[in-house]
Order: structure tokens, then C-alpha cells, then sequence
């Protein structure tokens, strides 16, 4: 028995040799061949972030880089990317003449749009499109920031959006929303978030501020309660581990993955690092919760829109309205846009492309527009 014992061992120990010098020598080849990592093939969520202690993260000022993807397919879009002085997408904003009228645009990345080039976002376009309509100059401005929940865009208004002095507020909203609203830290993100609490009455405040310094390979969420809940298990955590560690530095494991991603494979492995919905649902005792969390949270913003002397605009698919509890919003200015065609997303991204992008833009001219009047 103790001889059978040892051979195994010695059986083992042989196997697991063999594999990793296999491995190393599959990874310098192909090293060998200028095959890349996927990190150096495709650009990272967190490409243009720096920490911010009330927001989590904002984009970095004054910075200028390619944004490629969608990892890890075969690449769509690749686009040069410039962040201006106030840390917003596009140009440095002009003094506004006094004719002129200016909306602002607030939400994640769907309004970023860095899968498309500036000229052809549905907020640029707009822009060209507001002056014929309206016979007066229009500025359009792009506060959207990848990764963005309801609750991010609100607190960017409170402290720094309203002081451009918008005549019309624009909330583009997505349907991860209601969960990032939630979140304090998703796995594999660089940042966390801080949060909003409501009372009864309506009133808020900002919690979980200064945010913290996350471990990367964490979840945590709110509960109806306010209470923070870590959500990941040891699975999510090993797998994290063995993603940020491993896979995405190596070429051999970067390359089998972009060979396997058309079956499926590859989202079944981003599942593994992510909290099981079931585990969320618990820690948010209801969809309830986010529903009206993220009504309350558009509630407050319409509010703090109005004491700005500024025009507000929620706009949401009609797929989502079920998300975000109506009895809160009844009252606030609604545009419900149609649940897009396939034809207007990337082939394996979920973002609008050029095409989507210009629909949308056409959808919204003329509420835009019709909110702009009134101000006349």
C-alpha cells in the first residue's frame, strides 16, 4: 500500500511536470510568433479612471488614449478617445452665447459611447442637428462615465454638473442601473462606489464616503436596510484570482481564449467571477428595493434640476420601465424610447453603434427640442 502510495505521488508530481513544461514552452512560442496578451490587445474598462472619493472613479482630466474592443472577440471598434479639462468626453466647452441654450447629458457608457468616434455619439449629433430646429446655437454636453449607476450621475450633478448651468438635464438611463445603484463593489473593478440613502420624507445622504480601497476580487451590495453585504463566494473569488493573476498575462491563455470565444465558452468563464443573481436578489431582499431606490434616486435629481432653474428629461426604453417604481416618477418628464433593433448594436457588444447611435439621436430631437421651446 505505502509502495503504491509513492508511485502515485511520483506519477503525479511527473504529470504535473509535464504539463507545466508543456504550457511554458506553448506560451514562448507563441511569444515567439508576436502573438499578444489580451490586455495588450483590448482596452480595459478602467482605461481612462482615477479614483475619486465621493464618486469612486471619474475620468482623468486632460487625457487621450485608443479604446479598442469588445474583448475578448474579434476587434469592432477602435477609437481615439480625448477627455477634456473638466473630465467630461469631447471638446473644451465654449462660453455660451446669450441666445444659446446648453443640455447636459448624464448616465454610463451607453452616453460615454467610446465604441463610437466623438463626431457620430448621438449627444454630438444632437448638437448639429438642435440649431436648425430651434434657430438658435445649441451646446450639448457629454458627462457620461463608463461604469455610471443613477446614483453616480446624481452626485456628479450635485457637485459639479449644475455649476455649467445646464437649461436642460438629460438622464439616459440603461438597464443595469437598478444593480449598480446597489453596488458598492463589483469584482474585478479597480473602484468602488459610495452610495445614497433616502429617508421616508425624500430627504438623502451620501454614505460609505470617502469610498474605500476595495479588494479586487470582492462584491459587496446594499440591502433594503442600507447595510453593506459581501456577495461573492470562494468560486468567485478563485477564479477572479486566477483571471487577474494568469489568463489575462498569458499569451497561451489569452490565445485560447480568443479561439473559444464564439462558442460560448468564454461568457460561461466571466460568469464564474461574477455573484450569482440568486445571491444578489438575497442581499437585496427584493427587486422591489432597486426599483424604488432608483426612482427615488431620478425623484431627487429631477427635484435638485428644478432648484437649479434647469428643464430635467428622464429617458428610459419602454423594456425597462418595469425597473424603476413609477409612483416616485409619475410627475417627471418622461421620454420612452423603443426597445432597439439588433442592427443597432455591435455584432458582440451591447453598445450602440454608429447606426444606433444616430437613431437614437433622431428619437431625441424633437423632446429635446420641444423642452428647449418652452424656455422661449
Amino acid at each position: 500500500m505505502r509502495l503504491l502510495n509513492k508511485n502515485s505521488l511520483i506519477n503525479l508530481a511527473l504529470f504535473i511536470t509535464s504539463v507545466l513544461i508543456v504550457t511554458l514552452f506553448l506560451e514562448f512560442l507563441l511569444r515567439g510568433l508576436d502573438y499578444a496578451k489580451i490586455e495588450d490587445i483590448y482596452s480595459m474598462q478602467s482605461t481612462f479612471w482615477e479614483y475619486d472619493k465621493l464618486l469612486g472613479w471619474r475620468n482623468k482630466k486632460n487625457s487621450q488614449a485608443r479604446y479598442i474592443g469588445p474583448k475578448p472577440f474579434p476587434i469592432e471598434f477602435s477609437n481615439e478617445i480625448s477627455i477634456n479639462s473638466l473630465g467630461l468626453r469631447g471638446d473644451e466647452i465654449q462660453q455660451l452665447s446669450n441666445d444659446g441654450y446648453r443640455v447636459l447629458f448624464l448616465g454610463d457608457s451607453q452616453v460615454a459611447a467610446f465604441e463610437v468616434a466623438y463626431e457620430n455619439t448621438f449627444a454630438k449629433l444632437l448638437e448639429n442637428l438642435l440649431p436648425s430646429k430651434l434657430e438658435r446655437p445649441v451646446q450639448v454636453i457629454n458627462a457620461g462615465v463608463r461604469g455610471y449607476g443613477t446614483d453616480q450621475s446624481f452626485l456628479y450633478y450635485a457637485s459639479k454638473g449644475h455649476k455649467l448651468k445646464p437649461h436642460l438635464v438629460v438622464m439616459f438611463h440603461t438597464n443595469n442601473d437598478p444593480e449598480d445603484n446597489t453596488t458598492l463593489h463589483r469584482m474585478k473593478r479597480p473602484f468602488g462606489k459610495s452610495a445614497v440613502r433616502f429617508e421616508e420624507g425624500g430627504e438623502y445622504e451620501v454614505i460609505h464616503t470617502p469610498v474605500p480601497q476595495y479588494e479586487l476580487c470582492s462584491a459587496y451590495v446594499l440591502n433594503e436596510q442600507y447595510a453593506v453585504i459581501r456577495v461573492d463566494s470562494n468560486w468567485n473569488r478563485f477564479f477572479c484570482r486566477l483571471r487577474t493573476t494568469l489568463l489575462e498575462h498569458s499569451v497561451l491563455f489569452s490565445f485560447v481564449s480568443l479561439s473559444i470565444q464564439k462558442s460560448g465558452l468564454a461568457l460561461w468563464l466571466n460568469s464564474l467571477t461574477r455573484p450569482s443573481g440568486e445571491s444578489l436578489r438575497r442581499a437585496t431582499e427584493s427587486l422591489t428595493f432597486r426599483q424604488k431606490h432608483t426612482g427615488r434616486i431620478i425623484r431627487a435629481m429631477a427635484d435638485m434640476a428644478a432648484q437649479n432653474n434647469s428643464k430635467f428629461l428622464f429617458v428610459v426604453k419602454k423594456q425597462d420601465l418595469p425597473q424603476i417604481d413609477n409612483r416616485l416618477t409619475s410627475d417627471v418628464d418622461t421620454f420612452v424610447r423603443e426597445n432597439p433593433t439588433r442592427d443597432m448594436h455591435w455584432k458582440n457588444d451591447f453598445h450602440h453603434n454608429d447606426y444606433g447611435h444616430q437613431v437614437v439621436a433622431d428619437s431625441l430631437l424633437q423632446p429635446v427640442a420641444e423642452i428647449l421651446k418652452t424656455l422661449e
